[in-house]
């Protein structure tokens, strides 16, 4: 299978926003661990868009999982089947057919983090996904937030410039807020079961943990991402 969605770069880094740089080696830090870590103790997970597989790497040392992945750019595929008990060499719309004859009803958790921002049709993958889960499964999604003061800032002055990185990577072709990606969510048949923002070190000045979580109070103007677990609309459990 050939990629056919803009990969993600190397190094990530906001511009105006919090400094949350992401390289293919680093481990889940601050609320994207506090995420990973809901994930159950030997479960079977899929990582759509795994890149260089440092999430799987960290759940097979912390929780003991087993994962399978999907990543379109080869290096990056390379490197994360270092860890990963297989890897789809794939963007996730070519690769779904394939995985829902093969792995249907399969896995306890799927992994979207800084994925469907890239998608043309995110709502089709995330409606097709819940094929691929177990019952009492879920989903776990990271997304920019679209809506941050710094893009906002930028909007006030007539400036709304793609970078190679960051809140407008120029690879992003969808943009969400927190309630359209909740809308998102619902659309495709999830409900969000946990919610969370990542607030992150805004330039020139440190702040300390109690005042980042003040601004955790302002999730839809501070938060650099949105933290979501979600599960299927027919799940029992889902009030």
């Amino acid at each position: 299978m050939s990629p056919v969605s803009a990969s993600k770069p190397n190094v990530r880094v906001s511009s105006l926003a919090p400094e949350a740089r992401y390289t293919p080696d680093q481990e889940p830090r601050g609320a994207r661990r506090e995420m990973l870590e809901r994930i159950d103790h030997g479960a079977e997970v899929l990582d759509v868009g795994c890149w260089a597989g440092a999430a799987g790497a960290f759940l097979q040392r912390e929780r003991g999982v087993v994962v399978d992945g999907v990543e379109p750019e080869c290096q990056m595929a390379d490197r994360a089947a270092r860890h990963y008990r297989f890897v789809y060499r794939s963007t996730i719309e070519r690769a779904l057919n394939e995985l829902i004859a093969e792995r249907r009803h399969h896995y306890d958790s799927l992994l979207f983090l800084d994925v469907l921002e890239h998608l043309v049709d995110p709502r089709q993958v995330l409606d097709a996904s819940r094929e691929l889960l177990r019952p009492g499964g879920r989903a776990l999604v990271s997304i920019p937030n679209v809506a941050h003061w710094s893009l906002r800032y930028g909007l006030l002055r007539g400036s709304w410039h793609y970078r190679d990185n960051g809140l407008l990577d120029r690879t992003h072709l969808r943009f969400f807020t927190r309630s359209t990606a909740l809308e998102l969510a619902r659309d495709a048949g999830w409900e969000a079961t946990w919610k969370h923002a990542a607030v992150d070190q805004p330039p020139l000045i440190r702040l300390s943990e109690s005042h980042l979580r003040i601004l955790e109070r302002w999730p839809t103007l501070f938060a650099v991402q949105f933290l979501l677990e979600l599960r299927p609309l027919s799940d029992p459990d889902v009030a």
